[in-house]
């Protein structure tokens, strides 16, 4: 876009010597500044005179003109040609007592002013001593409003080319917010960041970020005492099971050392298919199979009563008591009024010893009821 030219115009009179001669000059400069093209240009017009007020003879005419910061001393921040320690001049054609330059064209140095305050121009002719009083440049009305968009002045817009700037209030975006070219940040107009990355920084645990660049990991984000760590498993006093071991069909899982969960198929199974648990092998052929050299099954009343069952290696059952050889025994009934007994299955015939409740007598007989077909009986009185 190319904002329309801004006019600074002002007029001076100077009375100098050149020379024999006299000189009065009657001049103004117009400012163009075009913001769409790098060029300022500062056109800079005038009258030639002597005291008379006649003008001096047609010709070209040296100029050294330069701009300060001040309408006395000051700092000099521009010249038309050499530097300000050292200022050269330049020819301008007089005709008729009339001229005109641009300050900042082809040959001068670039006019790159900010005019954001006050400036002063000096001009000197040939050899002769500057005019003073330096000339303040001023803008025309139109000039007055170059720094102001829409009626608002600059503070109330972003710079873009500003290392810093501070602005107040709320920016409202239709459309996508991107910050840099190529669009390295963008915000959609719903508030979703579409591209961009945080330069290799993970936002902090403070700032509601975990702290971590986890765009490459694998494992499962923890939080212990504000901060954020990736496991490769999650830990028991997290609610895990503090293994990366997936367990197999049919384990029984158990808390090993350290609290951490394990399995042992080979010596504690469950098969769910027939409801059946295994200690010591992982193919139990009964509801409860207990399996290996130690079998035994421990049945305590305390640390010092016990009875232990086992099989032996011919498949005998063995009973294993704590109690003292004398008092050993194996209790069957619980004195209430029935027949006990123990019964012999065998292939021809079936045997059973035991007490009969309604006679008294212990009793060996054929069959499996107390009572019937007895072969032996004894009273009590012998």
């Amino acid at each position: 876009m190319i904002f329309p030219k801004k006019i600074k115009k002002h007029s001076l009179k100077y009375f100098l010597s050149l020379g024999s001669i006299s000189i009065f000059a009657f001049c103004f400069f117009t400012f163009y500044s075009v913001f769409a093209a790098p060029d300022q240009e500062l056109t800079y017009h005038g009258k030639l005179t002597d005291t008379g007020n006649v003008t001096v003879p047609d010709g070209n005419y040296n100029f050294t003109l330069t701009i300060y910061d001040s309408a006395s001393s000051g700092n000099c921040v521009w010249t038309a040609r050499g530097n300000c320690t050292t200022p050269t001049s330049k020819s301008i054609t007089v005709s008729k007592g009339l001229f005109s330059s641009s300050l900042g064209e082809s040959g001068d140095n670039p006019l790159d002013i900010a005019f954001d305050k006050n400036y002063y121009l000096e001009v000197k002719i040939g050899s002769n001593s500057p005019m003073t009083p330096r000339r303040k440049i001023t803008p025309t009305g139109f000039a007055l409003n170059a720094h102001r968009l829409n009626g608002l002045t600059a503070d109330n817009y972003i710079n873009t080319s500003a290392t810093s700037q501070t602005k107040s209030g709320a920016l409202t975006v239709n459309g996508n917010f991107t910050v840099g070219s190529g669009s390295p940040f963008q915000i959609n107009s719903t508030g979703q960041i579409t591209a961009g990355s945080w330069q290799g920084t993970a936002i902090s645990a403070q700032y509601g970020g975990t702290g971590l660049n986890t765009s490459s990991a694998t494992g499962i984000p923890t939080l212990s005492a504000g901060t954020w760590s990736v496991a490769s498993q999650l830990g028991v006093a997290q609610g895990g099971t503090g293994t990366t071991t997936q367990f197999t069909p049919g384990s029984i899982i158990f808390a090993a050392t350290s609290g951490i969960y394990d399995q042992d198929n080979t010596n504690f199974y469950w098969d769910n298919a027939n409801n059946r648990l295994g200690i010591g092998t992982n193919t139990p052929a009964a509801m409860l199979t207990l399996y290996g050299v130690n079998n035994k099954l421990k049945f305590a009343y305390d640390a010092s009563n016990y009875t232990d069952l086992y099989v032996n290696s011919a498949g005998s059952l063995i009973v294993e008591s704590s109690a003292t050889p004398t008092e050993q025994a194996i209790i069957i009934g619980t004195g209430s009024a029935q027949d006990v007994s123990v019964k012999m299955d065998g292939f021809t015939n079936d045997y059973y010893a035991g007490l009969d409740n309604e006679t008294g007598a212990y009793m060996i007989g054929n069959g499996s009821v107390v009572g019937t077909n007895a072969l032996v009986s004894l009273l009590s009185s012998g």
